[in-house]
């Protein structure tokens, strides 16, 4: 653009006095081509006309009309537009809230950001007017930002700045929509939709109240909005921010719903004890369950507590599963007319197999979060929202996530739920490579958390800081949140020990030293990879993608520093790191099998690398390749909803009670193949059951149906139904 553009300044004018005499003589002497327009909206002000009747008489280059009546501030301005001969048009107002020197502000950054509208962001200054009406106005500017955001996906600091400096070809034969105030939103939207690019620059700007002739009103608003709206069309909507809520809303009430669609609670010795100490915080304001001793003992789970040096029973999993439950296992019972429950009820009524729901539903709701996590991280980091769809579903239900994690009160979904934000909170973090070190310390506080949850948990922590510490930017940001970190862990584990706490993986990890060898590592490594009981790929074949993105991160980054430097290659290696960590911490675990469990369940702290690596494979792939890919991962996303659909409705660890009776022979356990567990809740025993919760007003019914299926007829036969009532 060049430099000699001649622009054309339009001054809307009605009654103004105080401030039009001096706001033209500082316009006329800006350094400028300049063309002025002055719009006399049917004033009735005689001081205004004898005005504007001395401006034409010093200045008579200035163009005047004259409207006979007060038409609003839109319609003087398409009739300056009218006869504008500029290459640039210009909004300023005669009330003296604004600087005419920005004009040269807003000029520099039309030419320089290549943008089709600049709007002055308005800076307060000289003195500070906070009276009611600068009230409104502030958070009307904000709101409306927000509307324009959610419908457009266009960010604005201040959309209702009267200064507006555009091209006028750019909105010929535009239909203005606006007649007062809405202005300002109809020249922003109808820009948009041209596809044109908004700026903004700070401009000065001196308020004014009612008093003083400020003029728009509550009511404006509805003009405003209503420019907003109608300018908006359906492609514009459907890339805008608002259907990305909606999107999220759908995403997190459509799995919470599939999550706990009549499907049976998984009850472990990892979950129980969870269940338990939320129930004793809420009633007993204990962390201990020496109370339920003698429940433990008649329904033989001696295993699920562990007697410290004073004689009190702790829960054998870190209690800090508990105490983050006990909140939602509060207001569960409020809701389900629950109001106190003692130790000895639940030697009287089953109460374990109601808090194995309520652990459940509590999974599913942290779980069903963490899906919310990955679709906006997906989202944030790639840009592409079909791409975020997909990787968030496949997180959510062709994986461990949907038949483990969101079934029971394992440690998992909150696990998950930190482990995902923490994610989230990286990526911006590394986007913004001058910004402070803050969210950096959040996410120590998240995986401290989550390393509190479960101990594994830490390699994620360790690969961001064995990964940024190569990064110079990053660098002097690590200490403050490797201290934060340390010290929230030994914190919580110096309150264990001063309380006496013994539950934890203190004893786990020597155990594990003590089992230690190469051979050990090896045959657990391969195990869970290949193995028919416990094999990821077996179980989660989409991970071969994972693979793929890893191989190709590492290929296209190898010889080019330039690449390794991008935020999101950074962030995609600590993925990386962050899942070989994870599986080398879980070959060297004594229970790498994870017990009675479906699947590698010891592995599903993984599962968000592996689909943020997956997703940046979907992009490397050949276009003469890509219907292959596509198809390939449609049937393995169709095998892995299946396998873990049968995950949810048919194992109730009765495969493990039968062929794994000795829990000294994992390896045996984990290439058993006459009948390994798919084959055997698939084949052989072919029963499948869900679980409902039914509530009365003061009765509370589980009920639980069993049915056959037939493989030939592919329908399903109801064989039984089980049912438990509780009274309160």
């Amino acid at each position: 653009m060049k430099n000699n553009d001649l622009v054309t300044i339009a001054i809307p004018v009605y009654n103004e006095t105080r401030f039009l005499q001096s706001l033209v003589e500082k316009t006329v002497q800006l350094p400028l081509k300049k063309e002025i327009i002055i719009v006399d909206d049917g004033s009735d002000n005689p001081i205004t006309k004898r005005i504007l009747q001395k401006i034409k008489d010093n200045f008579p280059q200035i163009k005047i009309i004259v409207n006979e009546q007060n038409s609003g501030k839109s319609t003087s301005i398409q009739s300056a537009l009218s006869i504008a001969q500029g290459e640039v048009f210009v909004i300023l107002d005669a009330d003296g809230e604004l600087n005419p020197s920005d004009i040269l502000n807003l000029y520099k950054t039309l030419r320089s950001d290549g943008a089709s509208l600049v709007s002055g962001a308005r800076v307060i200054k000289g003195r500070r007017q906070f009276s009611f009406s600068h009230y409104i106005t502030r958070v009307a500017k904000y709101l409306f930002g927000l509307s324009l955001y959610l419908l457009y996906g266009v960010k604005m600091k201040d959309i209702l700045s009267g200064y507006k400096m555009f091209y006028p070809k750019d909105l010929k034969n535009y239909k203005f929509i606006s007649k007062r105030f809405g202005l300002e939103a109809d020249l922003v939207t109808a820009s948009v939709k041209k596809g044109g690019k908004i700026s903004e620059t700070p401009v000065d700007y001196f308020p004014r109240n009612y008093k003083e002739g400020k003029r728009i009103h509550i009511l404006d608003g509805f003009e405003i909005l209503k420019c907003l709206i109608k300018n908006s069309n359906p492609l514009l909507i459907l890339r805008s921010p608002a259907i990305t809520i909606l999107l999220c809303i759908i995403i997190w009430f459509g799995t919470l719903f599939a999550y706990n669609f009549a499907a049976n609670a998984s009850s472990t010795s990892d979950s129980l004890p969870n269940n338990f100490t939320a129930v004793s915080i809420i009633y007993s304001h204990r962390l201990d369950l020496t109370n339920f001793v003698p429940y433990f003992n008649k329904r033989h789970q001696k295993s699920v507590v562990i007697r410290n040096s004073k004689g009190k029973y702790f829960a054998k999993t870190p209690i800090i599963n508990g105490i983050l439950a006990a909140p939602f296992f509060f207001v569960f019972d409020k809701l389900h007319n629950v109001n106190h429950v003692t130790a000895d009820m639940f030697l009287q009524k089953d109460f374990e197999t109601y808090y194995q729901s309520v652990g459940k539903y509590y999974a599913s709701f942290v779980t069903s979060l963490s899906v919310v996590v990955i679709f906006i991280t997906l989202l944030i980091v790639f840009r592409k929202r079909a791409l975020a769809i997909v990787g968030s579903l496949s997180y959510g239900f062709a994986s461990m996530v949907y038949s483990t994690a969101s079934q029971g009160n394992w440690q998992h979904g909150p696990s998950l739920l930190l482990i995902t934000i923490s994610f989230a909170i990286l990526f911006s973090f590394l986007k913004n490579r001058k910004g402070r070190g803050i969210p950096f310390l959040f996410i120590s506080i998240l995986l401290a958390l989550a390393t509190l949850i479960r101990i594994s948990n830490f390699v994620f922590f360790a690969a961001i800081l064995i990964v940024l510490v190569f990064h110079k930017p990053y660098r002097r940001k690590l200490f403050q949140p490797a201290v934060v970190f340390i010290s929230i862990v030994a914190a919580w584990e110096g309150f264990s020990w001063v309380l006496g706490i013994p539950g934890g993986y203190s004893g786990e990890i020597l155990r594990s030293i003590q089992n230690l060898s190469l051979n050990s590592i090896a045959s657990a490594g391969t195990s869970l990879l290949i193995s028919p009981n416990v094999g990821l790929l077996i179980f989660c074949p989409l991970v071969i993608f994972g693979f793929i993105g890893a191989y190709k991160l590492i290929k296209n980054t190898l010889f080019d520093r330039k690449i390794r430097e991008s935020p999101i290659v950074i962030f995609l290696f600590v993925c990386l790191l962050s899942s070989v960590l994870l599986f080398l911490f879980n070959c060297l675990w004594w229970a790498w099998e994870g017990g009675y469990s479906f699947g590698p369940r010891l592995l599903i702290e993984a599962t968000p690398v592996f689909v943020f690596l997956g997703a940046y494979a979907s992009g490397m792939f050949k276009p003469r390749l890509l219907p292959v890919w596509t198809a390939s991962f449609a049937i393995l996303f169709i095998y892995s909803v299946f396998i873990h659909s049968v995950g949810v409705y048919a194992d109730n660890n009765d495969w493990h009670e039968r062929y794994y009776t000795n829990e000294d022979e994992r390896i045996s356990m984990a290439w058993k193949t006459n009948p390994n567990i798919l084959s055997y809740y698939v084949f052989v025993r072919k029963v499948y059951f869900v679980q409902k919760i039914i509530t009365y007003e003061k009765k509370l019914v589980i009920r639980k149906d069993f049915y056959y299926f037939d493989p030939v007829r592919l329908n399903f036969k109801k064989l039984a139904t089980a049912q438990k009532t509780l009274q309160f």
